[in-house]
């Protein structure tokens, strides 16, 4: 029944009072259908392992997820970064903790605070500038930037972002035919960059 996601939010309210086991509230926890009550009552589980669910569930609360983020556990911190309601303050709080996977999480965050935004596109670390390429809040001068980026994963998710403009890309520019081919997979590209993709030297870049 907890498996099941068109269960109803009572259907799990009822199986939780019944004091059920870790896993059968670990399923309740990240339940698309928890409420948030549910998931109030779950974040204080004796069980790290129920917390974690609360955590990565997109429908906790802003106040839940600061509660959460307070924990001394990276796996947690890491959810928490990416929960969709988690508050700039608790961004900025994990940011401080200096835990790579967590700052990365942090920069693909669309609440995540410009400053921030400013420091981890001049991040050493690429895992970093590369989750802050795909953020969907960040705007096109960020994104034409990081298309000069020495990372070749950074370039293809600055190119993927659908906020970056079509007159920023230049399909011959970048060494990769990788990042070329996402280039050609982009609609709306100014007819003299499809002329140039069209007779790209690697043929999965003419392809697309």
């Amino acid at each position: 029944l907890v498996k099941n996601p068109a269960t109803p939010t009572g259907a799990l309210d009822h199986l939780l009072q019944g004091n059920p086991a870790d896993r059968l509230r670990r399923y309740i926890a990240s339940h698309p259908r928890a409420s948030a009550e549910i998931l109030a009552r779950l974040a204080s589980d004796p069980s790290v392992e129920v917390r974690r669910a609360v955590a990565g569930n997109p429908a906790a609360s802003a106040t839940v997820i600061a509660r959460l983020a307070a924990e001394d556990d990276a796996e947690m911190a890491r959810k928490v970064a990416a929960a969709p309601f988690a508050a700039t303050k608790t961004l900025r709080d994990l940011w401080a903790a200096e835990d790579i996977w967590v700052r990365a999480e942090v920069a693909a965050h669309p609440n995540c605070p410009s400053d921030i935004l400013q420091t981890a596109e001049e991040d050493a670390d690429p895992r970093i500038r590369w989750k802050l390429a795909g953020n969907p809040a960040i705007g096109d001068a960020t994104l034409a930037r990081l298309l000069s980026d020495p990372d070749e994963r950074v370039r293809a998710a600055a190119v993927r972002n659908p906020n970056l403009s079509g007159e920023r890309l230049d399909g011959n520019g970048d060494p990769s035919a990788k990042v070329r081919s996402l280039v050609a997979r982009r609609r709306l590209l100014p007819p003299e960059l499809i002329a140039r993709l069209a007779v790209d030297p690697n043929v999965w870049v003419r392809r697309w």
